[in-house]
């Protein structure tokens, strides 16, 4: 009997020790796993400064460093300007939520603050974008719901109180956003901010499908594909496009918690809202 109760104590204790190292595993980055790097010595035109740098991740973590701290996880960021790592990436143990930025991404030639701020709010939405969770159900939100969050929750808390009329009238927007923004709200400031996530979403989502090679990305051409399980790795970049415009169009409120055992909850969805409801290419309702 006591062998028995000591083996059993063994795979107990074994199972533990393999599910916290699930748990703390650091997720997937913003882009696929890739080898590209940009030098922090390397003569490039385009990307970002390292003062933008800075305060973007400033930006975010007013926001954000509070709420983390009311779910008792100190949120911290690693600010890895001279690294040249094109991604970004997170992981957390019992008490801290760790946030990776680099450089690398930060110098890409055609990236811009508003497209940096958007990959560090799919960082956080690992952290907070509630289900659909990763294959095995623990802390991580899966890369479609990261996305989603990002610009459903976390960027409407950063950018609301901006002057988006202003901001937005002096950029070139496409036109199909601009007019799916248009349909969705009447307040101008509500149309302007939509239309700075579908800009900045779609930045990203252009650079995204750069480093994986694919089609160029574009409003026009929705992803068809319907899956018949949630993806949990990143989908194809236009498929996240989808999302990203799906998340701009959705009106629920951004501090309304998204839930980590129901998907429904603080999210539009197919066959309740005429927007915004996650996209079929990677979300099985």
């Amino acid at each position: 009997m006591e062998k028995i109760t000591f083996i059993a104590i063994i795979l107990l204790l074994g199972f533990h020790i393999e599910a916290s190292e699930i748990k703390h595993k650091i997720t997937n980055g913003v882009a696929p796993n890739n080898n590209l790097w940009i030098d922090v010595n390397d003569k490039i035109s385009g990307g970002i400064t390292k003062d933008q740098f800075n305060k973007v991740i400033d930006d975010v973590n007013s926001v954000y460093e509070p709420i983390f701290k009311s779910l008792n996880c100190r949120l911290v960021f690693e600010r890895n300007w001279d690294d040249g790592t094109v991604n970004a990436s997170t992981d957390r143990d019992r008490t801290t939520c760790n946030v990776y930025m680099y450089g690398g991404l930060a110098r890409y030639a055609t990236i811009t603050p508003d497209a940096f701020t958007y990959a560090i709010c799919h960082e956080i939405g690992h952290h907070l974008g509630g289900a659909p969770k990763d294959d095995f159900g623990l802390w991580a939100s899966v890369e479609g719901q990261a996305d989603y969050f990002a610009g459903l929750k976390c960027l409407k808390k950063i950018w609301g109180h901006d002057d988006n009329v202003l901001l937005m009238g002096q950029r070139t927007i496409d036109p199909i956003a601009v007019s799916a923004c248009e349909k969705r709200y009447s307040n101008s400031s509500d149309i302007a901010l939509c239309k700075r996530l579908t800009q900045a979403g779609k930045i990203l989502a252009s650079i995204l499908a750069n480093i994986k090679g694919e089609s160029e990305v574009s409003f026009s051409s929705p992803s068809q594909v319907v899956v018949q399980e949630t993806m949990a790795d990143h989908p194809p970049s236009q498929c996240r496009l989808d999302t990203f415009l799906a998340a701009a169009l959705c009106n629920k409120n951004p501090d309304e918690n998204f839930s980590d055992e129901n998907s429904r909850i603080g999210a539009c969805n197919q066959g309740s809202d005429s927007f915004g409801f996650r996209p079929r290419c990677w979300y099985k309702p």
